[in-house]
């Protein structure tokens, strides 16, 4: 089934249910997510407004500028494209039109508040006095959970494409290399790699692994100094987001020993990460490992879906009760302050099948910390 057939059938079900005409999906994520083509001037142009809209009755269709036009028809898999012309009709005005001409403007529909202006939503209701607006978040959040056939087979490239730039940094760096230079050579390498961009990498060491943010300095990577890498990289639309330890010269037996505890915890998470299984108690297996091993963990989540966003739902989080499934791609993370040593931490993307979690990210070995020579 493809990842239009799927949204058809779900989002068409979830109608039904709350007797619903129609979801709009406005964020640039979500346009994607609903209508498969990527517009990055919508991200960047917050005014140039683009409208995803699911029907229950009838096909799915698209508003956008007509300076967009093109992009929409070639690469969307909506057949309908609806233009508004920029800067002579405002784009909330342009949905409005789409909304009454598709005998949709007394409709019950599903739009996302959030990334909608309050003052469109003004206009809207102005436009269309007969229409009822219900946040659309959690029936869209819950469509981004599961991944299509293709979207799994892309996230494998790229983050086995994103592991190999840190591998490669890492194999590049030498003791007495600033931490800015490591980082920069991993920046270029995810960039030679296939990225689009890297949003963010923290990149520390030693003490500055107590900070969170730290942005990477001319530091150099003396002997014994633990090193830690959490890097985002961004391709066409989709996020990978994993983390990775590194020592330079050979580990102390208290740093073995930290680093050891430390992973024991988020792979007996990835253990536990199945079909059925609630969000919370992932969560709660991290904090009762964490016990058994005389630490106690007191971060506010154990990882995250992944995909058109990057932190998507759901959140491994200890008040989330959304129930797991097949086809999910998760961040499983976990981070550990040991006094003296520093914090240490690691995170890894895995696919959720029925037999359990497949470590996507499994280009390092992280039995032990990286060497740095």
């Amino acid at each position: 089934m493809s990842k239009r057939e799927y949204l058809e059938r779900t989002l068409r079900e979830a109608m039904e249910r709350e007797d619903i005409d129609a979801v709009i999906g406005v964020s640039p994520e979500n346009v994607q997510h609903l209508a498969g083509v990527f517009i990055a001037s919508q991200r960047m142009i917050r005014d140039r407004l683009a409208f995803a809209v699911y029907r229950r009755k009838g096909p799915p269709m698209i508003v956008v500028s007509t300076v967009v036009k093109y992009t929409a028809e070639s690469r969307s898999w909506i057949d309908e494209v609806i233009t508004y012309r920029e800067h002579v009709v405002l784009p909330i005005n342009g949905l409005a039109k789409a909304l009454s001409d598709a005998g949709l403007e007394n409709g019950r529909i599903w739009m996302e508040m959030g990334a909608l202006p309050a003052r469109d939503a003004d206009r809207l209701r102005a436009k269309l006095p007969k229409l009822t607006l219900i946040d659309a978040e959690k029936v869209l959040n819950q469509s981004r959970m599961i991944k299509s056939a293709d979207e799994i087979a892309m996230m494998r490239k790229i983050i086995c494409s994103q592991e190999m730039s840190i591998r490669d940094g890492f194999a590049a760096a030498r003791a007495g290399d600033s931490e800015r230079k490591v980082a920069d050579t991993m920046i270029a390498n995810v960039h030679a790699n296939g990225a689009d961009w890297v949003p963010f990498i923290i990149f520390n060491s030693g003490e500055h692994t107590l900070i969170n943010h730290w942005r990477p300095d001319d530091t150099p990577l003396d002997n014994g100094r633990i090193v830690m890498v959490d890097m985002v990289g961004f391709f066409g639309g989709y996020y990978t987001d994993h983390a990775r330890m590194a020592i330079v010269g050979e580990p102390s037996p208290a740093q073995r020993h930290a680093y050891k505890r430390m992973r024991t915890v988020q792979r007996e998470m990835i253990k536990m990460v199945k079909p059925g299984v609630v969000a919370h108690d992932v969560y709660a297996q991290a904090v009762s490992v964490s016990r058994d091993l005389g630490m106690r963990f007191e971060g506010p989540d154990v990882g995250h879906s992944l995909g058109i966003r990057l932190h998507e739902h759901p959140i491994l989080s200890p008040d989330e009760d959304e129930v797991l499934a097949k086809d999910m791609v998760m961040s499983i993370e976990t981070s550990q302050l040991f006094e003296g040593l520093g914090r240490f931490h690691i995170e890894d993307n895995v696919l959720i099948t029925d037999n359990g979690a497949e470590i996507l990210s499994s280009l390092m070995d992280t039995e032990e910390m990286t060497v740095i020579n």
